[in-house]
């Protein structure tokens, strides 16, 4: 691999080729002829093709010149490192890492940076192979290459925030590399790499520290990089083997045996620190109000303006899946690393003079308590429901941070939305200790009287919010603690039913309760879910069958006309159409409960819990869409009111959702529903309504009764 005019020559030769193949008012013969010629000096001889592309990464050339030619130089690595010798694989990885240090230059280009690291990264690679598969003198001569290579990366590293990344990068594409890239990592190859990295055991725990610096920095460019790193390395080294037939001295033992020695250097204290830095980068930046208690340092956040490394919604994803491995290795260390963060959160709230303004970080915690305790508590490992020392920590952990959210007084709609999701974020918990599911009930019931149910001044819609959140996290749980709210189905009837009664119950707070409760009578079989529809419906079959508002509002076109111009009654509309949607996706059998009915005759099998509510329930909707769907037609459209008018035309997140136009966020207040339809949280109560209000109920009026026929 040496300069010489034959490489010029057809270094040149190449980037011609690459121009006219990449210029696309080139002729297609043309194109053609010179990605043929690009496929020859790939397939040729190697040593030309490394000649030819190393001179072409260099500077001199074109960013689109110099990422081909990368992209040559990892085609070479990945399919012909076998065919130079140890004396040029050895000058050939030196080369790269000279390469990452020649461009780490601010002006240098993210996608170059990007490409060398993972160069670097395939030729690491490359030498952990041929350790093991060549002869004994040679791999020799490949474990000191391998040896020699790690401690330049490392010297490199401590140069500057600049080559601290690039080499993060690189580092990031090794384990990314002999886990995802490739498509053989059941077999041999996956075995050769974990005893290379195994054997190599002195340089990975100096590694695993130097990733860990990488991923503490408070440079978010090098925690960014490292944090891929992490993320693709506790993946494997978690990741359960593949149920495959194979003989029985496959080796799939020795793998096992290889990842749990690497996992023995995951210490207590590495994934203390993995999980530390985690919870503080949950938070973005623009959440973080000036002049608050909250300090920031030094550490840089996820900002709106971060480029190249896509939306704070995917880097949250990657950071909560690295949580949940850890939890799910270490859950004794995830869950008090997460409890105490949050002991502190509180009682930093309790000492702020304005704790509203200071919640951004309680807000942004939720999550990583939610995906701790579902993975410590999910049911598919020893943890749940046991007793052994680990499992009556975590309990006496999970215990105590309930009842420090339990003694909380806060009144605040900002704050209690927050301690309704924490509530709800417990909910695995509570599956294995029911004897807590009470006490989280009559909290969240307390959390909703403290709040104002009539609202007439929109300024104060944050509270009809933050009700409507703590009638969501009835659902939640429901969801996750099963059959742990079984015994307390009476005592939240009951107590829904006094407050229908005192009138402090909305007709949409009501509604969800009445999902919640459903989502309950399914763990119970058919009988509870008949006499809990039986419950909730009946007072709706009364009102919805009667013939005069249907002749009043359905005969004609203005009569929905008329509808929209009487608030109270459009929106016991809407909340009856809801329900239903919700009544027929919430009843029936779970999957284990279907799986023994299906085992049955079928002369056994119950009907449907809705079967008997059918008959009431759909005749009026055909009316509905017969004389909403004529409000599109020429004649009609012309008289209509003008709010009527504008309410039907697409709003901006729909034409961000189907045409991929305007605004696609959603004001607060707003809620949205798993059919897609969205209502403002705000409104219900109000005299007038707007052209939103009647757009959106004019939306959810017709995907929430389409959803009824098709279930």
């Amino acid at each position: 691999m040496e300069e010489s005019s034959n490489s010029n020559t057809a270094a040149s030769s190449v980037a011609q080729a690459i121009a006219v193949a990449l210029d696309w008012s080139s002729t297609p013969d043309a194109r053609k002829e010179a990605v043929a010629f690009l496929e020859s000096i790939k397939t040729g001889d190697v040593r030309i093709l490394a000649n030819a592309a190393l001179l072409l990464v260099k500077k001199d050339w074109s960013s689109e010149i110099r990422l081909h030619a990368f992209k040559m130089l990892q085609h070479l690595v990945r399919l012909r490192w076998e065919e130079l010798s140890p004396t040029e694989r050895r000058n050939f990885a030196n080369i790269t890492v000279d390469l990452m240090s020649d461009i780490a230059s601010p002006s240098e280009e993210w996608a170059l940076k990007s490409q060398t690291a993972a160069l670097t990264a395939e030729v690491y690679t490359a030498v952990l192979l041929t350790l093991f598969k060549l002869p004994v003198m040679v791999r020799r001569e490949g474990l000191n290459l391998w040896q020699e290579l790690f401690p330049t990366l490392v010297s490199l590293s401590s140069k500057g925030p600049i080559q601290a990344e690039l080499v993060s990068m690189m580092l990031r594409w090794l384990p990314e590399d002999i886990t995802v890239h490739n498509e053989d990592l059941e077999g041999d190859r996956r075995r050769l790499l974990l005893r290379g990295l195994t054997q190599s055991l002195p340089e990975i725990l100096p590694l695993l520290y130097t990733m860990l610096g990488f991923f503490q920095h408070f440079k978010l460019a090098l925690h960014f990089q490292s944090l891929n790193f992490w993320l693709a390395l506790m993946r494997d080294l978690m990741s359960k083997p593949k149920a495959v037939a194979h003989s029985a001295g496959d080796g799939s033992d020795r793998v096992d045996f290889e990842k749990r020695k690497i996992l023995s250097f995951l210490n207590d204290e590495i994934c203390s620190a993995i999980l530390d830095v985690s919870f503080q980068h949950m938070l973005k930046r623009e959440k973080v109000i000036h002049g608050t208690t909250f300090s920031l340092g030094q550490l840089e956040l996820w900002s709106d303006d971060v480029e190249d490394k896509g939306t704070f919604g995917q880097y949250r994803s990657k950071l909560l899946e690295l949580i949940k491995l850890v939890a799910l290795y270490k859950p004794l260390i995830a869950g008090s690393k997460v409890s105490e963060r949050i002991d502190t959160i509180i009682k930093s709230l309790l000492l702020s003079p304005m704790p509203a303004q200071d919640l951004a970080v309680m807000e942004s915690m939720q999550l990583a308590l939610e995906n701790v305790v579902s993975t410590i508590f999910d049911g598919s490992n020893e943890i749940a429901g046991g007793h052994s020392e680990v499992q009556l920590g975590l309990c006496r952990i999970f215990e105590g941070l309930l009842q420090q959210l339990l003694s909380l007084k806060w009144t605040e709609p900002a704050l209690v939305e927050v301690l309704g999701h924490y509530l709800d974020a417990m909910g695995s918990f509570l599956k294995y200790f029911p004897d807590a599911v009470g006490s989280v009930i009559n909290k969240l019931f307390e959390l909703l009287n403290s709040l104002p149910f009539v609202v007439k001044d929109p300024s104060t819609s944050s509270a009809r919010y933050a009700r409507l959140q703590i009638c969501t996290s009835f659902i939640r749980i429901a969801k996750t603690a099963d059959t742990s709210v079984l015994p307390h189905m009476k005592g939240i009837a009951d107590t829904m039913a006094y407050m229908k009664r005192e009138g402090s119950l909305l007709r949409g707070e009501h509604n969800l309760l009445g999902e919640a409760f459903l989502v309950m009578a399914s763990a119970s079989g058919i009988q509870q879910q008949q006499e809990v529809l039986a419950w909730l419906l009946e007072p709706l079959s009364q009102q919805w069958t009667q013939i005069e508002w249907q002749n009043n509002y359905l005969s004609e076109p203005l009569g929905l006309v008329r509808l929209c111009s009487e608030t109270p009654v459009m929106w016991s509309v809407f909340h009856t159409i809801t329900f239903f949607e919700k009544a027929l996706k919430r009843s029936g059998t779970r999957k284990a409960q279907s799986n023994l009915q299906h085992n049955s005759t079928e002369s056994s099998m119950p009907l449907h819990p809705m079967a008997s509510h059918l008959s009431w329930m759909l005749p009026p909707l055909p009316k509905l869409f017969r004389v909403l769907h004529s409000l599109w037609s020429p004649s009609v459209f012309q008289i209509l009111p003008g709010e009527i008018k504008a309410a039907m035309t697409m709003s901006d997140v729909e034409k961000f959702s189907l045409l991929g136009e305007g605004n696609p966020k959603l004001l607060k207040g707003t809620i949205a529903f798993a059919n897609g339809s969205h209502i403002s949280a705000s409104k219900e109560g109000y005299v007038e309504s707007n052209e939103s209000d009647i757009r959106n109920w004019l939306k959810g009026i017709r995907d929430s009764g389409f959803l009824s026929f098709n279930d």
